[in-house]
């Protein structure tokens, strides 16, 4: 009985968080600024080949395995992206990140502080793997924010918020980490299949 209490809450809990969060992809919907014009990071990719040796060197070590190459950075709203106009009177920016090779990829934010009109959100290009939107609600108390990943080489990140909060937006967001998966986290064991 104690059990199916604790399976039925969480349950419960899970529904709740999704159901709150939803996700969007506004910027892949026709009228917008085509993706390809979007402004664009690219990354050089994994280097396949150095990482297998080296991961075999570091399982020699006991060190802990890793399933990404960290690429430090320091962009912002104020800095990079594209921003757009949008029909409701809102303001959409979005940043592409491409890692040719990368089987997923995720961010650190060594900012987040989000206003109280964005709304955020990471997507594959292809709109297949799709983050959930996150708010001002979802603002961790340390103002740092670390991804899950998103599953492709190309991924955007998307916020729109209304026009007098874009300042603060670009004031309260700061990537500082790019980290291209190379395994792991539904990466394939083996790269040839």
């Amino acid at each position: 009985m104690h059990r199916s209490v604790i399976v039925g809450t969480s349950l419960v809990a899970l529904l709740a968080c999704t159901s709150a969060s939803t996700a969007s992809t506004n910027g892949l919907a026709i009228g917008h600024v085509p993706l390809p014009a979007v402004d664009l990071i690219e990354l050089v990719g994994p280097d396949y080949n150095w990482l297998d040796a080296d991961d075999l060197q570091r399982n020699e070590l006991n060190l802990t395995a890793r399933f990404a190459v960290p690429n430090s950075v320091d962009i912002s709203p104020a800095d990079r992206g594209s921003w757009e106009h949008l029909q409701d009177g809102r303001m959409m920016w979005r940043l592409r990140v491409f890692s040719p090779g990368a089987y997923h990829i995720n961010f650190g934010f060594g900012t987040f502080v989000l206003p109280d009109s964005a709304e955020l959100t990471i997507y594959s290009a292809d709109g297949r793997d799709i983050m959930n939107t996150l708010t001002s609600m979802d603002n961790p108390a340390s103002g740092e924010y670390w991804t899950r990943v998103i599953h492709d080489e190309e991924v955007v990140i998307e916020v729109s918020v209304d026009p007098d909060e874009r300042q603060a937006l670009m004031d309260g967001l700061v990537i500082t980490s790019i980290n291209e998966g190379y395994r792991g986290l539904g990466a394939p064991e083996n790269r040839d299949e």
